[in-house]
């Protein structure tokens, strides 16, 4: 029975292995705003699902995704004041990623080279640009009295970040600024752009500034200057990836599609469109995520935090059904300093915990059940 079972495992495998080969080995994440998901798509446009549901965590009026350097998604949602955090394989919902700062309106995301997460903001009154540091805090504000109505960001190989500022829709820039946040001016005009969501630059310097007003994307050189139309009829774009062949892929907003061009800005037709997509406005590429092979573990998101320092510390963990679960807390000798064990219902659960009187070190915790088991280590520091 056994060598039945391990033939039956291997041959599904072969066929989710090959089927993903056949589809590419990468994927496509786009943001569902009207449907407040992130929904899922194989490289020759099949749709693969919700990778996180609707109003997952609270998300609401979703607008981007980033993937953090420790593997995790972060997702904005233009009715949201924090920056939502996702396990970047399930899409299963961790918690606010943000603290310390209500984000007005958080639109776009990107890692700046000084390991830096900027924030744009669609309704802040100061119109400041939000730091984060990679473990969420608040940093600083950036840009004060910059762009207004501020979504797309992009940065130059000097360190210098330009940002799509949409205005009113008809007074559009693109404002650039130095690594030190100097505002340097408008990097493009207002004179032909009109209400600039997403940009992208090219591998040769020029900038795409995709014109939501206008239903086209316009081109610029290194130097801001208008070179003309990339692509036009392609709705009210707000995105772009690129495929392995140089084609880019465009969320547009007055289709519910995902608009195809080519390198050179020829349509392509529609990559994507149905199954509940809805105003979407953000694409992102990513890896090959499994397919076919995604029932959710009994336990998921187990973590602690803080990690260092000294307590009192808070356990999370997500559980797919109602299980009996113990946690114990386990020094560098095996011996158990803290047990919990309780039922818990499906979800997500919160557990706050003491390590008074631990000595410095590392320890051990472990969540544990019918047919799961799972640990972290984490570090009792003075």
């Amino acid at each position: 029975m056994r060598q039945i079972i391990n033939t039956l495992a291997t041959f599904l495998l072969l066929i989710f292995a090959t089927r993903a080969m056949a589809q590419g080995n990468y994927q496509f994440l786009v943001s569902n705003s009207q449907g407040n998901s992130v929904q899922r798509y194989a490289a020759d446009g099949t749709y693969l699902g919700d990778f996180v549901e609707s109003a997952s965590g609270g998300l609401l009026g979703t607008q981007d995704m980033l993937y953090h350097p420790d593997g995790t998604l972060l997702v904005t949602g233009i009715n949201n004041t924090t920056v939502k955090q996702y396990n970047g394989t399930t899409g299963h919902y961790i918690g606010d990623f943000s603290s310390g700062v209500n984000i007005a309106g958080p639109t776009k995301l990107t890692l700046g080279p000084d390991s830096l997460i900027y924030v744009t903001q669609w309704n802040s009154i100061t119109n400041d640009i939000i730091r984060l540091n990679l473990d969420g805090s608040f940093h600083s504000k950036w840009t004060a009295g910059g762009p207004v109505q501020a979504l797309g960001q992009a940065w130059d190989d000097e360190g210098n970040l330009y940002v799509a500022a949409f205005g009113t829709g008809s007074n559009g820039v693109v404002r650039k600024f130095d690594s030190a946040g100097n505002d340097l001016g408008d990097f493009v005009t207002s004179a032909v752009l009109q209400g600039p969501t997403e940009i992208q630059f090219l591998q040769n310097g020029d900038l795409l500034v995709q014109d939501w007003q206008a239903s086209n994307v316009r081109r610029y050189d290194s130097a801001g200057n208008y070179i003309g139309i990339f692509a036009s009829g392609v709705g009210q774009t707000e995105g772009f990836a690129f495929m392995d062949d140089g084609s880019i892929l465009m969320p547009d907003w007055a289709s519910d599609a995902i608009q195809h061009v080519d390198s050179a800005g020829n349509s392509l037709g529609i990559f994507a469109s149905g199954n509940g997509l809805n105003d979407p406005n953000g694409i992102l590429r990513i890896a090959a995520l499994p397919v076919g092979l995604e029932e959710k573990p009994p336990i998921s998101n187990l973590r602690i935090f803080p990690s260092h320092g000294r307590g009192p510390r808070n356990v999370e963990f997500e559980l797919d059904q109602m299980k009996e679960v113990t946690i114990r807390l386990i020094d560098v000798f095996g011996k158990s300093k803290t047990v919990i064990q309780g039922h818990y219902s499906s979800g997500i659960h919160r557990i706050q915990l003491n390590d008074d009187g631990f000595a410095s070190g590392s320890y051990l915790l472990e969540a544990s059940g019918y047919e799961m088991n799972e640990t972290l280590r984490f570090m009792v520091t003075e």
